[in-house]
This record gives structure tokens, C-alpha cells and sequence, in this order.
């Protein structure tokens, strides 16, 4: 862990969705909250290498009182991506899974 060198660092309070995308990325100390989509969907999704997710506090998304399937999802990583540190975070009252991984992989794919 101490090897990595962070070079883009994010602090946020966001209504909705967080994109994470390019290398070396820090997404920390931030609040996550009220994302709505009307259907399947991640709130904080990491796509690239060498990101690190921590402290954040994701809450409240999707609608957990809806009859059908409503996977709002914490947290999640894109196809191909590396190294993402998921740490120290609170995860809570969204309706689908706090971290999600491997979701879309191929079968027979390399990486």
C-alpha cells in the first residue's frame, strides 16, 4: 500500500452518481447519497488502475421499497480494471450490494 502514489485526489458531498476513471486516483472523506435511477446502476464506479476508495459515507440510494429487482450497488469496478482499494468505508441503506465486483466479466477473458 505504501507504494502507491496518488495524483489526482476528490472530496465531494454528491447527489448522485461518482465516476472514477483514468489511473491513480484517490476518492476519500467524502458522502455519497440520493441516487435514484429507476433501475440497475452503481453510485461510485472505478474504471482504470490504481484507485483507492476510503472514509466515504454512500448511503440512500436506489429504492429498496420498489416490488421489482432495483440493484443500486455502492460501490463497483469496470472490466479490466486494477488495483482498487475499497477501505474504511461506510456502506448503508442502498438497494443493492455495498462493493460489487466481476459483475460483467466475460468468461474466457485473459484479464
Amino acid at each position: 500500500l505504501a507504494r502507491l502514489r496518488m495524483q489526482r485526489r476528490l472530496r465531494a458531498k454528491v447527489k448522485g452518481t461518482v465516476r472514477l476513471t483514468g489511473d491513480h486516483i484517490v476518492f476519500r472523506n467524502s458522502e455519497v447519497y440520493g441516487h435514484m435511477p429507476g433501475g440497475n446502476d452503481t453510485v461510485v464506479m472505478a474504471s482504470g488502475n490504481n484507485i483507492f476508495i476510503t472514509k466515504n459515507h454512500i448511503h440512500d440510494n436506489g429504492n429498496m421499497d420498489l416490488a421489482v429487482e432495483n440493484d443500486v450497488h455502492g460501490v463497483s469496478a469496470g472490466n479490466g480494471t486494477k488495483q482498487v482499494w475499497v477501505l474504511e468505508n461506510e456502506l448503508n441503506r442502498n438497494s443493492g450490494d455495498g462493493v460489487q465486483v466481476g459483475h460483467g466479466h466475460t468468461p474466457g477473458a485473459t484479464e
